[in-house]
């Protein structure tokens, strides 16, 4: 059955997102968004398309496009900061930072701040960054690189 309604194409770009049908999902949800400019949810969706094709400049494009319509998307933001993570770690952890201010417990951006931060010369920062994001989420530990230190309690 072929979607018609915006509904019925957002979940059917949801659908073709969690099967990795990337290129579709990414129709999909350039269509919602030319319907709907001020739907956050398909231009973050859109994003997550793009940046699944390789597509960075796209998917940055949409997550700030997203963040123009819903600035307290955290979603967005994060996906943002590990785009920005590869090719500019500052504007990341300024990015990680934005979102912990607004979501401070989001585990999964404490623990990537952590690490782009023990990476970039503040490693008593990072490390209890990290050690709070282990302590909530103990499956953690297993993604610190060797040659991160945690602190002593973490361990």
């Amino acid at each position: 059955m072929t979607p018609t309604t915006p509904a019925q194409v957002f979940s059917a770009g949801v659908a073709a997102l969690n099967a990795g049908k990337y290129q579709l999902a990414a129709t999909y949800f350039t269509d919602v968004v030319a319907e709907n400019p001020n739907s956050a949810n398909a231009t973050h969706n859109l994003g997550v398309a793009e940046g699944s094709l390789g597509n960075s400049s796209a998917a940055e494009a949409a997550y700030r496009r997203a963040l123009t319509i819903d600035p307290k998307m955290a979603s967005a933001l994060f996906n943002l900061a590990d785009l920005q993570a590869a090719t500019n770690p500052q504007a990341a952890i300024a990015t990680l930072r934005h979102l912990l201010t607004i979501s401070p417990h989001y585990v999964n951006a404490q623990f990537n701040l952590g690490l782009l931060l023990a990476q970039h010369g503040k490693a008593a920062e990072g490390g209890a960054l990290l050690a709070t994001a282990i302590a909530a989420n103990p499956a953690l530990r297993s993604r610190v690189p060797a040659g991160i230190k945690l602190p002593a309690a973490s361990r």
